[in-house]
């Protein structure tokens, strides 16, 4: 008898889940499972962070995919996402560094903010974006910015497009 084919093509695949998940606090336990079933390699991501809200692929080690795209139904059919797929070396290094760096919870360290913006802590480069340099557009599904970036953005005036959802949750919940 044959023996099976390798599961993926024989490709490791190794996912990060965040361990908290809005509104839904059994689907960690479900993704684990699912996992499991799958035959993917899967660890929760980092306790430090409040919200594991990144969302990126590394494929071949060679390009990255960085984006707003959540992996469920929603996310690939109906949501507004965006994402910017690259094969600069500096930001697939930065990427798989964060990957690693998170796979044993430990810090990424400086060198991948060269290529990335990394939470927390990066409101100094939103900072640096909204200095004067020309109009600024923003698309963002929630807006809540640290009270010193809003005034940086009240600075650029009519510079400034911004972007928001027409109904969010949060709408309705001060209702």
């Amino acid at each position: 008898t044959r023996s099976p084919p390798p599961a993926h093509g024989g490709w490791r695949v190794e996912i990060l889940l965040s361990r908290r998940v809005y509104r839904s606090p059994g689907r960690v336990r479900l993704e684990l499972a699912w996992c499991h079933r799958a035959q993917i390699t899967c660890r929760l991501s980092p306790p430090r962070f409040r919200f594991d809200h990144a969302k990126y692929f590394l494929v071949d080690g060679r390009t990255a995919w960085i984006g707003t795209l959540n992996m469920t139904y929603d996310g690939f059919t109906r949501n507004r996402e965006a994402a910017l797929v690259t094969s600069a070396p500096s930001v697939v290094r930065a990427t798989r560094a964060v990957f690693r760096a998170d796979w044993h919870d430990r810090p990424a360290g400086p060198a991948t903010r060269r290529a990335l913006v990394l939470s927390p802590h990066s409101g100094f480069v939103f900072r640096h974006l909204l200095a004067p340099h020309g109009p600024v557009a923003i698309e963002t599904e929630e807006f809540y910015p640290p009270h010193r970036l809003q005034n940086e953005m009240e600075h650029l005036g009519r510079q400034l497009r911004l972007i928001l959802p027409a109904r969010a949750v949060y709408d309705r919940a001060e209702q």
